[in-house]
């Protein structure tokens, strides 16, 4: 089965090199490849003693749950090397200068040849991929060089192909791990019924990164001033769909808060998008000044939005109308009751739980918002009990990064 997964894996991989030459999401990720083993070869001469350990991630979402054990790794193991390596240009893009790795790149096409040229490049202490990152043929040639390979921030589901009776080859990219550190007692049961028993459930290390966050908030005085002594409703990663069901709502109760918008794309046809679904004074951050007085402000930067939920009474978080919802325990953090779309919202285990909890609302109609924004703003102890569970239940699920390092202590 591996000799036909590399049979089919290098056919698609020219067939995607000829339809890259009229694709350019495709292209640009045959062009990011180009110069990945050069940098790894450029590496290994500048220093041929140094031990190095590999990072990958398939994009932002995955990084955010590897940095707080890179950077714990740092700490602790100040000698080794950093290796990073994302699959999407979307992720690289983004963090491709991140201090803390010595490297940064894209982990090349899963060709044998690709993979056993990699993983010969450097003298690799160890691997970690995360969450949903397997490769078979990368995975292969770590453990024919012997490189220890750790899988993070697992979740494993009884529909993957890897619990079914036609799953032997799946199960067998499984066997190649050294060890997992998993999200629950499901994906530990789920692999242990498949005969995989070196496993330890550490919970989601994005709990620590949104820990580590919330500490390094930077004040933002700008906001202090627009929100004044109202209350303060954040629409963060706002796409369309999100304002259209909140327009009425924030509209008929407009002198109850200060708005503020931080839309998923700060592009301008994004923005304006926005400021067409409402009948408000719409003004950006960029053009804020103390002679104006818009009722909504919209956020046309990148990287504020974790700050900025500090200010924040009630949050509403986007996405779930479309691809999937975005990242609610950066609100969560704070002690935030949260509301986000009744869709593409349950292969979030974090949001389900925070509905479980009190802390989260799911909103398919507009009516529904009201009835409990209405709830929180007459009873003081409605909304504290929903704000206590939301901080409650990120304390909870501190410490993933912590259980991951003492698997090392010893080693």
């Amino acid at each position: 089965m591996q000799s036909i997964y590399s049979f089919f894996v290098a056919l698609l991989y020219w067939v995607l090199r000829l339809v890259s030459f009229f694709h350019p999401k495709i292209k640009e990720a045959f062009e990011g490849r180009k110069h990945t083993f050069n940098l790894l070869d450029q590496a290994r001469k500048r220093d041929q003693n140094a031990r190095w350990v590999w990072f990958h991630c398939a994009s932002l979402g995955e990084f955010e749950q590897a940095r707080p054990l890179i950077e714990e790794w740092r700490r602790q193991y100040p000698d080794d090397r950093v290796l990073l390596s994302f699959f999407s240009a979307s992720g690289y893009r983004v963090r491709r200068d991140y201090s803390e790795a010595d490297i940064v790149t894209y982990i090349p096409f899963d060709l044998s040849s690709h993979a056993n040229r990699w993983v010969e490049s450097l003298d690799f202490k160890a691997a970690f991929f995360v969450k949903y990152e397997f490769w078979p043929n990368h995975f292969a040639a770590l453990q024919k060089k012997g490189v220890p390979l750790y899988h993070v921030a697992g979740v494993f589901r009884e529909d993957q192909f890897f619990f079914k009776p036609y799953g032997n080859f799946a199960r067998s990219i499984l066997k190649k791990v050294d060890h997992f550190f998993v999200q629950n007692d499901q994906s530990k049961e789920l692999l242990s019924s498949v005969g995989i028993q070196d496993v330890t459930v550490v919970g989601d290390p994005r709990f620590d990164r949104v820990r580590d966050i919330a500490d390094q908030r930077r004040g933002l005085s700008e906001i202090e001033n627009f929100k004044s002594s109202k209350k303060c409703f954040i629409v963060g990663s706002a796409w369309p769909e999100d304002i259209q069901m909140l327009a009425s709502y924030l509209e008929d109760n407009i002198d109850e808060f200060a708005v503020i918008i931080a839309p998923h794309e700060i592009d301008d046809d994004m923005i304006e998008a926005i400021r067409s679904l409402l009948t408000l004074r719409v003004g950006k951050y960029s053009n804020l000044t103390k002679a104006e007085s818009p009722q909504v402000l919209i956020i046309d930067n990148v990287g504020m939005l974790s700050s900025l939920y500090y200010y924040a009474d009630f949050a509403w978080i986007g996405g779930a109308y479309g691809a999937g919802l975005h990242n609610t325990l950066e609100a969560a953090i704070y002690g935030v009751p949260l509301f986000f779309g009744d869709k593409n919202y349950e292969k979030f285990r974090e949001a389900v739980m925070l509905i479980e909890r009190g802390a989260a609302y799911s909103i398919s109609h507009p009516s529904q918002i009201k009835i409990q924004m209405d709830k929180f703003l007459q009873v003081e102890a409605v909304y504290d009990k929903a704000a206590f569970a939301a901080k409650q239940y990120c304390s909870e699920n501190l410490g993933a990064v912590s259980k991951i390092m003492a698997h090392f202590d010893n080693k």
